[in-house]
């Protein structure tokens, strides 16, 4: 045989393998498989990027909230400072001065009291505490000297020092 003879060798034509046939419902199934896996993968990453978004923005919210937190008691400090300078020695003020930087004193810490009731709490800390969202509550009528009949109406007892007491209907 030569490479110039058109004939084609008769043991290539009887020995051709018949192909194999696949099973096709196997073949679905693989695909049904590889498909549901990619699936998975996608899912798992965007829960992962969702929990990611949430937690970043638990982390903003809080830290927001005790930057606020620290700015107000910080600027409380300084509010309580003035005051003491003030209360130490009052008679370096005329009366007129004196009720003007009290004054001053009252609305600086009106404002810090406004502004930390806007701050915007985080729920989860909201919901743990709510003294944290709502404020202490102060019975500022309440006196606290045994010598000015500190007496509590309710349990009878004798306050002997500056406390909050609430009371819930």
């Amino acid at each position: 045989m030569s490479f110039f003879d058109d004939e084609p060798a008769a043991t290539e034509t009887a020995a051709a393998r018949p192909r194999r046939t696949r099973n096709r419902s196997r073949l679905r199934i693989q695909r049904l498989v590889v498909f549901f896996v990619v699936l998975f993968v996608v899912v798992f990453a965007a829960a992962l990027l969702f929990r990611s978004c949430q937690q970043s923005a638990k982390e903003s919210a809080y830290r927001s909230y005790f930057t606020g937190v620290q700015q107000a008691i910080n600027d409380s400090k300084t509010v309580g400072t003035g005051l003491q300078s003030l209360m130490s020695d009052p008679t370096k003020y005329s009366r007129p001065q004196l009720k003007a930087k009290l004054q001053a004193l009252s609305d600086k810490q009106k404002e810090i009291y406004d502004r930390v009731l806007r701050l915007k709490v985080p729920k989860r800390l909201k919901s743990l505490n709510p003294i944290v969202a709502q404020g202490p509550f102060f019975n500022v009528l309440c006196p606290f000297d045994e010598k000015d009949l500190a007496v509590d109406p309710i349990s009878g007892g004798i306050e002997e020092g500056p406390a909050c007491k609430v009371y819930k209907a």
